[in-house]
């Protein structure tokens, strides 16, 4: 069927408007006034709006919040078994392709591209033919690409059907080994830095562009800690001060310890008499007290704050305080902030910060919040095992986690890369399943593209399917119940694996999940309770 289209033509939609008053003679005033105002206002139609006929997308499930007592199973899409590399038999529309509607007589069709091009008045029928021709031969294209998608899709699934093996077989010649399920950590991870030191005032930036935001400043002569070269910028550490500074600004280690070194013989030579070591550093410190940088912006605020974990800072020692009745840890310092953790009566928490009006910012188990100081005893009780606050708010959604970076617990370095492969999975989600695909972030992926890219991103090079990745010899192979986030989770049937997905959380044993579950789900929160999984793979250490 040709499929007449009429181009955004003003004049021409008038004409037509027009027209229509000879055929309403007979009528009122009032419909023929009200053809021509619908002439008029068709000219003024939004260019690049589509009329679809697309089949509908079920949006991924989301995780459902926590219960008191372990993490809850995000809620499951329905079970897709075998899924992965193996797809399914039905092939689903690709994300960008579209079946538009068909409309005959006088109607239009909007978001067409002839529409939007200057100087397009009349329409031919050459024109059309043209047209149709042209999308027709597109039409056929996207329907022989989910054809032979299909085909392929389906006959990896009957591989894996028709195998003739057991999944005992996979086992043979394999070492599972137990290992401590790691969780997710917000902690800093304390490392011993050398000093630098800054050779004028240095402006410490949000980012590596000198336009970015200035969240701290430091002043000549001021101490910093080095966390990470970047060429002409590095990521510095200067008290409170964190983000970037060009290394231009900054003396180097050696030459930072030289000009130390100079001050401490300086004092050696003025003294009468011998002091202590520590004595020595007192007057050193006395002589020459290096300041640590100012911020500029909120701590929390700091968006350059959590680029790398690691902080030359020491964890704190612990100041103990109990609760001397029910309190609730809160945002912030007032009753109309939100709680994000509770503490029973007689409960123990530790302080970080003393702040003004009376509060405190306290940590107790993973909640970090203030606190009134009078609703607690300072100091520590022996021989008491005193329980921690509850969790009323996840970690990573309060506002107040970053108030100080400091803490009573040091945090390590694979959590940090752990939480770095889950944000960057997190990003995918709602993305298509596209057979034989490898970007999650875009057009979409298959599980074992979408695991492989993700990791790739974190500098981790992977085989390409889901049967290799399970003997990727960079990694252990656990029990699927030890597998902590970002380790890889396999699933075979009649002794081929024929799927991959990537642990979200251990959910005390039946791991919860991010993968590219299958063409109606895309990528997307799903579990493992059920499913044939034969063991995890753990690569970060």
């Amino acid at each position: 069927m040709i499929r007449l289209k009429f181009f955004k033509n003003t004049a021409f939609r008038k004409y037509i408007a027009a027209g229509l008053v000879g055929v309403m003679l007979l009528g009122s005033a009032e419909p023929m006034t009200a053809a021509v105002r619908a002439a008029d206002s068709s000219s003024e139609e939004t260019p690049g709006q589509e009329s679809t006929d697309s089949e509908p997308t079920e949006t991924p499930p989301a995780p459902a919040p926590q219960e008191e007592g372990g993490t809850q199973t995000p809620d499951p899409a329905p079970s897709q078994e075998p899924g992965g590399d193996a797809g399914q038999s039905e092939p689903e529309q690709t994300p960008g392709q579209e079946d538009q509607q068909t409309e005959t007589g006088t109607g239009t069709e909007e978001g067409d591209p002839a529409q939007q091009e200057p100087g397009l008045g009349e329409t031919t029928g050459e024109g059309i033919e043209e047209e149709t021709e042209e999308e027709k031969k597109k039409e056929e294209e996207e329907k022989k690409k989910e054809e032979e998608e299909a085909v392929e899709a389906e006959e990896e699934l009957r591989e894996a059907e028709l195998a003739t093996g057991s999944n005992e077989d996979l086992y043979i010649g394999q070492t599972i080994t137990s290992l401590p399920v790691v969780s997710l950590d917000f902690r800093f991870y304390h490392v011993d830095y050398s000093y630098s030191m800054a050779r004028f005032r240095v402006y410490v930036r949000e980012d590596m562009d000198e336009s970015a935001r200035v969240v701290g400043t430091i002043p000549a002569g001021g101490l910093l800690y080095v966390l990470e070269d970047l060429g002409d910028w590095a990521y510095v550490e200067s008290g409170d001060v964190r983000g970037f500074a060009s290394v231009e600004a900054l003396y180097t280690a050696e030459e930072t310890a030289a000009k130390l070194r100079d001050q401490e013989k300086a004092l050696e030579e003025k003294n009468d008499q011998l002091v202590s070591p520590l004595g020595l550093l007192e007057q050193i410190q006395e002589a020459h007290v290096p300041a640590f940088g100012d911020i500029c912006v909120p701590v929390e605020e700091n968006g350059a704050l959590t680029y790398t974990k690691a902080t030359g800072r020491d964890i704190l020692d612990k100041e103990y305080a109990y609760a001397a009745e029910d309190v609730r840890i809160r945002e912030g310092m007032g009753k109309n902030y939100r709680p994000v953790g509770f503490l029973p009566e007689g409960g123990v928490c530790y302080i970080l910060t003393r702040e003004e009006n009376g509060y405190v910012f306290v940590e107790s188990g993973d909640v970090r919040g203030f606190v009134k100081e009078s609703k607690l005893v300072e100091g520590k009780r022996d021989g008491e095992d005193s329980a921690e606050a509850e969790e009323l708010v996840d970690p990573s959604e309060n506002k107040a986690l970053f108030h100080t970076i400091l803490s009573v617990k040091n945090g390590s370095r694979s959590a940090q890369k752990r939480q770095a492969l889950i944000d960057l999975a997190k990003k995918c989600l709602g993305h298509a399943y596209v057979w034989g695909g490898i970007d999650p972030f875009g057009y979409g992926a298959d599980c074992s593209g979408f695991v492989q890219t993700v990791y790739k991103a974190i500098g981790i090079n992977l085989p390409r399917v889901a049967q290799d990745q399970a003997y990727y010899g960079g990694g252990i192979k656990i029990p699927v119940s030890d597998a902590a986030p970002g380790d890889l989770i396999f699933f075979a049937m009649n002794g081929y694996i024929y799927h991959v997905a990537m642990c979200y959380d251990n959910n005390n044993g039946s791991p919860t999940t991010i993968e590219a579950l299958g063409r109606n789900y895309g990528i997307c929160y799903y579990h493992t309770a059920g499913r044939r999984t034969i063991w995890a793979l753990r690569i970060l250490d």
